[in-house]
């Protein structure tokens, strides 16, 4: 268990299978879930509050920071051609397991920040957040 997470997927339109791994674990509880209920509540004429459950989302809220430049437009690459599409893919917490969940990105959740100069001249290093969910 590394908690340096991993993602497969199949690309849309060539069905290549691709995968990223990441050079560090997540910035913080690489573990901290959401959950979030889809639930329609109603009033009646008679004043009575009534609810309908549909489904409860579980996400994970993720940032990465010091990653390399090629780690970085791999991921781009995955957003731009795939999780933009709101694709699947399958979300590995710690890259030497077989264990994963299936998700897709939140809409509007991919958000690079500024690249931080590394310890190598002429080199970067790259941050951003990003947040995953499924259905439940």
């Amino acid at each position: 268990m590394n908690f340096i997470p991993k993602i497969e997927y199949i690309e849309l339109g060539t069905g290549t299978p691709k995968s990223i791994l990441f050079d560090s674990p997540p910035e913080g509880d690489p573990l901290s879930e959401g959950f979030k209920p889809s639930v329609k509540r109603t009033r009646s004429t008679g004043g009575t509050i009534q609810g309908q459950f549909n489904y409860t989302l579980k996400s994970y809220k993720l940032e990465f920071i010091f990653q390399t430049e090629i780690t970085k437009l791999a991921f781009d690459d995955f957003f731009l051609n795939h999780a933009s599409k709101v694709a699947e893919f399958n979300y590995f917490i710690h890259s030497d397991e077989v264990d994963f969940e299936t998700f897709v990105i939140s809409a509007g959740s991919y958000k690079p920040k500024r690249p931080i100069p590394a310890a190598t001249v002429g080199e970067f290093e790259y941050d951003w957040t990003f947040k995953v969910e499924r259905v439940l």
